[in-house]
Order: C-alpha cells, then structure tokens, then sequence
C-alpha cells in the first residue's frame, strides 16, 4: 500500500450530507481501516484513515483515496473502474480488487452510515462510467503539459477527442461540451509544431472550430463551422490539385481562428506560430493565380 503522500485534491464529494452537520459524526463516518489479503490469505492492516470520492487534481480520473489519519500519508489511492470489482459485505464491509496493483482490499468502515454512503457514491459513478456517460471518458485523455505531448501525438488521441466532441454535441451536454473548448483552446496555448499539424488538417479541422464554438464565457454558442462553409473559394482558373486547395483553406481557418475566435486568448509565442503557418503557405494562395474566400476580414457578427 502506497504511502507517497501524493497530492490528490479531493473534495469529499463521497461525504456529501449524509453525516448531518456534526463535525465529529461527519468524520467518524469517513473513518475506515484499510486491509490488504496476503499471499497465504490473512487480511493484513494498512492502517487507519479518512476515505474520499472525487476527481484527482490536474486530472480527470476520478479515485477512492483513503489518507492517514495520524500523517496524512496516502494509504490507498485506487482510480474507479466500470468493471465488475466492488462488494459490499455486511453493514460495515467493502471489498474491492485492484487491477492496476493485482491487489484484493478490503475496507472496514467505523460507521455502518458511512458505509452505506460510500457504497452509494461508488456504485451510482460506477453506473455512469458504465453507461459511456462522455464526461467519465473525458479522463482517458492526457493533461495539457508540455510532458504529455507525446500522448497527444499519439494517432489515437484526435479521433477519440473528435468522437466525444461529437457525442456531447450530439447530445447537447454544455458542461462537456464547455469541457471540451478549454480542453482544444489549452492544445492550441501548447503551440507545438506537430501538434499544428494534426488539428489543422483536413481530418480534423472543422471539427476543432467546432469545439471553438462552445465558449463558457460567451452567453449563446456561435457559428464559426457555418461561416466558414459558407464562404466560397473563387478561381480564376481551376485548381485540379487537392492539396493546393487543402493548404488554401487551411490558410482561411488558421487565420479566421487567429483573428477571430481566439483574438484576445493567444499569447505572443503562439500568435507567432499562427503567422508562420500562414506564412508557409502563401505559395500556395498566389493572388496572381487566383482569389481566396470571399472576404477574408470578417464580415459577420456572432449569434445574439
């Protein structure tokens, strides 16, 4: 059992009400002895301490953590799963096995109340994990630090970010979806190179202005996806390239995301980067060759 004091930034979401307004009850309830089955099958004691259910910080998984009650040491800390892993045994008794650790643990709860309210949490998160609620998968994607990129640029990361775009749209979840727009604003603040790459291609693009559209901070949803399709690529002669046209419009929405949806929220490193893709494709966009996108300055308002 891990004693590593990690920082885990929980909020006693599993203590909810339940304990009345009593300090002391309150902590009584949260009171548990964490046990470990050994290989010749005796429960052995990890000690005692307070149990909580919430999200991790700086992450979005969401753990059962007990601390010590004495140190403040991390006696378990075990990440929920939607698998079939949890009993409730007697009034006071939850057991549970630990894939990440191949460990079985057992939990023994002061207070019968407490156990009951903790079996309650569980089981309800664990239903939701189940159901494929996208708030719960949304914890499958790395953090947004500069260590992670490697994850980032793994080729699963993007199709499954674009597919839980999809589905909290699809369902109208504004929370997720709200979510999802710090989520796409904070990969774009990394301003990585190969990153850039992946977001502004044609496979994912419009689907990155599309989370763009869910700003927490403005009070109705906009409508860049349409303002976007409904501008049209004039040629003064015909491009039979699809790249050429690819790299145009890239162009366009690299430039329409600069000045428009994230005008005020890039910093100087990234708006710089922005300019250089723009940059590196003018070749492409040739005025002497043909025009791009009726009115590139926008003429628009956002949605009332």
């Amino acid at each position: 059992m891990s004693k590593d004091g990690a920082a885990l930034g929980l909020v006693m979401m599993a203590g909810g009400d339940a304990s009345g307004s009593d300090p002391e009850v309150h902590a009584n309830m949260q009171r548990v002895k964490v046990y470990r089955l050994t290989n010749d099958g005796q429960w052995d004691d990890q000690g005692t301490g307070h149990i909580t259910i919430d999200y991790i910080e700086g992450s979005r998984e969401i753990a059962l953590a007990v601390v010590d009650e004495v140190d403040n040491d991390t006696l378990l800390l075990h990440h929920l799963t939607s698998d079939n892993i949890y009993k409730r045994q007697e009034q006071t008794l939850i057991s549970l096995k630990d894939p990440e650790k191949a460990l079985d643990l057992l939990l023994s709860f002061q207070e019968a109340k407490g156990c009951l309210h903790i079996w309650q949490s569980l089981t309800s998160l664990q239903q939701k994990l189940q159901s494929g609620d996208p708030g719960y998968e949304l914890k499958d994607l790395p953090s947004l630090e500069l260590s992670t990129l490697p994850s980032l640029l793994k080729h699963e990361f993007f199709p499954k970010l674009v597919d839980l775009f999809r589905m909290c749209e699809n369902s109208r979840n504004m929370d997720h979806l709200h979510m999802i727009f710090r989520l796409v604003k904070g990969i774009i603040l990394l301003n990585d190179a190969g990153i850039f790459d992946k977001i502004f291609s044609d496979d994912f693009i419009l689907d990155i202005i599309g989370a763009l559209e869910y700003d927490p901070e403005v009070p109705s949803v906009q409508s860049h996806r349409e303002f976007v399709k409904n501008q049209t690529l004039n040629e003064a002669i015909h491009i039979g390239n699809v790249s050429v046209v690819s790299k145009i419009r890239q162009t366009y929405i690299v430039g329409y995301i600069k000045d428009v949806i994230l005008l005020n929220a890039l910093d100087g490193p990234t708006l710089s980067s922005l300019n250089s893709i723009i940059e590196r494709n003018k070749p492409f966009v040739s005025v002497s060759t043909l025009q791009v996108f009726t009115c590139f300055k926008p003429k628009f308002s956002f949605a009332n």
